[in-house]
């Protein structure tokens, strides 16, 4: 699989996998609205624009060149076959990106027995 769809299947799986819990019966419960940043969590307060985590990546690609054309894929290998002239390197790669969450439900979290549930920030 070739990087740029495996970073792009994953940020919209993330997206996808939010957008559906948030419709659940719970659904309240996720991505809500919040008042300040949680210590040590991935979570960022942007204010008005928003709930925004961070997605850390470490992912081993292997980068290939084939015929003067090159590609980078994530954790493949490959055999040359034929004549062809071709060479292969893998590494590992450490990035991360900021995606901005669903805001979800900015009501109060509730439990599906509509128990609001304990929250500290209100008491």
């Amino acid at each position: 699989m070739e990087l740029s769809d495996f970073i792009q299947s994953t940020l919209s799986q993330i997206l996808k996998g939010v957008s559906a819990a948030q419709t659940g019966d719970l659904g309240g419960n996720v991505a809500a609205e919040t008042y300040g940043t949680p210590a040590g969590s991935n979570l960022h307060n942007a204010g008005r624009a928003g709930m925004f985590t961070v997605v850390d990546f470490d992912v081993a690609v292997s980068a290939s060149e084939k015929d003067g054309s090159g590609t980078i894929k994530v954790g493949s290998a490959e055999a040359a076959q034929g004549k062809e002239k071709a060479s292969e390197n893998t590494s590992r790669i450490k990035f991360a990106v900021h995606l901005k969450l669903p805001q979800g439900s900015s009501a109060p979290a509730m439990h599906s027995s509509t128990r609001p549930l304990y929250r500290p920030d209100i008491g």
